[in-house]
């Protein structure tokens, strides 16, 4: 059991203290979805909703649906990722506080999902959404296979570590679980590997391989971190995920690479600052 908390939390009242407040977020995702046959719009927007009460429930944080029309705190949408992208949180925070101040989810639209569970070659919408919404509260990848924030999702719920994660970074609400033991684990500094994607469940799920693309740039007053996740297939084919990803606190504090609001892959191979990743 072990757990890699970030450096970028909710709320302002430093590691270790509540949210301060609910943790707004709207979702409108499900049109452009590929789902598994006979499943329906309100299975995935319970999985969603479950995702979000099951960090809630664990750890000293709130979360609440925004009302329609709202500016929420986090959005959760779907686009078209690119190849082997299944979901990626867009994290936008104030480097002066380390605090957030929006986190945009995406899941994408060229893989076929089920709500919740491995089902034939189904992507597990509940899973990728507990890794996304753990690191939309500062949750980094974790090397143990037993928890969600594994870089390879093999758990489908949140396991011992994970919960010691949340709660390392915003403490527990009295009629949380006591939790037994979890090593808090140091990312390693030449980041982490994509490896060969594991092997799936025996019910034949798709591997989700969820590296951080881990490029900073410049945002306004802010700056913006996007973590990405890679998809093998369980096919038996080798995967090219080889490539080192850095992590999040490899790139704290942040470097402005560009002026706009975007992410220009060339200009950061210019200035040498990261490689760049074309996933």
């Amino acid at each position: 059991m072990s757990y890699v908390p970030g450096t970028i939390k909710w709320g302002d009242g430093g590691i270790g203290t509540p949210s301060g407040g609910p943790i707004t977020w709207s979702a409108d995702y499900f049109d452009a979805l590929t789902i598994e046959p006979g499943t329906t719009e309100a299975d995935f927007d319970l999985a969603l909703q479950m995702a979000f009460d099951e960090w809630e429930s664990v750890a000293a944080i709130d979360f609440e649906m925004a009302a329609p029309g709202e500016v929420a705190d986090i959005t959760v949408g779907s686009k078209d990722l690119g190849f082997g992208i299944a979901g990626i949180a867009e994290i936008f925070f104030f480097p002066a506080t380390m605090t957030f101040d929006t986190v945009d989810i995406f899941f994408a639209t060229d893989f076929t999902w089920t709500p919740d569970g491995p089902s034939g070659d189904y992507l597990d919408f509940y899973a990728v959404a507990l890794h996304e919404i753990g690191h939309a509260i500062g949750m980094e990848h974790v090397p143990d296979p037993g928890e969600i924030m594994n870089e390879v999702i093999v758990a489908s719920e949140l396991g011992n570590g994970d919960i010691a994660g949340a709660q390392y970074l915003y403490g527990r609400d009295a009629d949380d679980a006591p939790l037994a033991d979890a090593e808090q684990v140091e990312p390693p500094t030449t980041g982490t590997s994509g490896g060969d994607g594991g092997g799936g469940s025996s019910g034949g799920i798709i591997a989700v391989v969820l590296g951080l693309l881990a490029v900073v740039f410049g945002f306004g007053g802010g700056a913006a971190i996007l973590a990405a996740g890679r998809v093998a297939q369980d096919d038996g084919s080798e995967d090219d995920g080889e490539t080192e990803m850095p992590l999040l606190s490899d790139l704290i504090p942040t470097t402005v690479l560009a002026e706009e609001h975007v992410l220009y892959v060339d200009q950061m191979a210019m200035e040498d600052e990261v490689e760049p990743f074309l996933l």
